[in-house]
């Protein structure tokens, strides 16, 4: 695809794929760090259906230098999101069991707002997921309000077992037009946080990575969203343990990672 294709399938659809966007070297590198890190901060539990997070970046500078610092990062995002957008937060974590249908935000101080707020959200897994087992599964223009807003009431029973029969009358990873990501390692997802989406299936132990951005706030209920989400962050991640925004993340980075940085700690994040 073009640039310009890309940035038109993901405002229809609300979602990109790019794939082996990261060699098998560097995937390497990123599941070693990964694996010999999370255990530090995160003790396993008994549940079946336990999800483990904490903020990613914290886990290893390298992260952050061959990641999030990373071009074809970035520059994807530009591409997305336009200029000016910013570095919210990040999460790695390992899933047990199914991800029932949710949204990662449905911005509630968006009311009466006479317009829109971009979040877009970053991910890799690091475990090969090409069979549909335990991959991420999209629900393709549930970004849109109107989709978003017929779908919500279909999924308001946070249903986890795939045998379970939703509101309208079908098993949960049966919704018409749901996609599998289908991903490798290497692959990286960008979606819109307002599309619904679900995992079903799959071994235990999915290790995971996300990135969280925001568009170029502009009015002041963009600015009240963005102090509530990072609130909610901290509450989230091993109950605000754990920084967002660690030293190895703010200090020598690029100046083009500086400006997407500086605007959250500049509000005190």
């Amino acid at each position: 695809m073009t640039r310009q294709q890309e940035k038109v399938y993901f405002d229809t659809l609300g979602y990109l794929v790019k794939r082996q966007l990261f060699s098998a070297e560097e995937m390497t590198c990123f599941s070693s760090w990964y694996n010999a890190n999370f255990d530090k901060h995160i003790q396993q539990t008994e549940h079946a259906t336990s999800q483990m997070a904490y903020p990613g970046v914290a886990l290893h500078e390298g992260f952050c230098r061959q990641y999030l610092e990373d071009d074809r990062i970035l520059d994807t995002l530009e591409n997305l999101m336009g200029e000016g957008y910013i570095f919210l937060a990040s999460d790695a974590q390992r899933f047990a069991g199914n991800t029932r249908w949710h949204q990662d935000t449905i911005i509630p101080m968006e009311d009466g707002s006479d317009g829109e707020y971009l979040m877009v959200k970053a991910i890799m897994y690091l475990d090969d997921l090409s069979d549909g087992q335990g991959s991420l599964c999209l629900l393709p223009g549930s970004h849109h309000r109107d989709y978003a807003e017929a779908v919500r009431p279909v999924m308001e029973g946070r249903i986890e077992d795939t045998n379970a029969i939703t509101p309208a009358g079908m098993r949960p990873m049966e919704y018409p037009g749901a996609i599998d990501a289908c991903t490798r390692p290497g692959d990286i997802v960008f979606f819109n946080s307002k599309m619904a989406h679900s995992s079903w299936g799959g071994s235990n132990n999915r290790r995971y990575f996300g990135l969280s951005f925001g568009s170029k706030p502009t009015k002041d209920w963009h600015f009240q969203w963005l102090h509530y989400h990072q609130d909610k962050c901290r509450e989230m991640f091993m109950g605000g343990e754990g920084s967002h925004y660690p030293p190895h993340l703010v200090q020598g980075i690029s100046t083009r990672l500086q400006t997407k940085i500086e605007p959250m700690l500049s509000w005190g994040y």
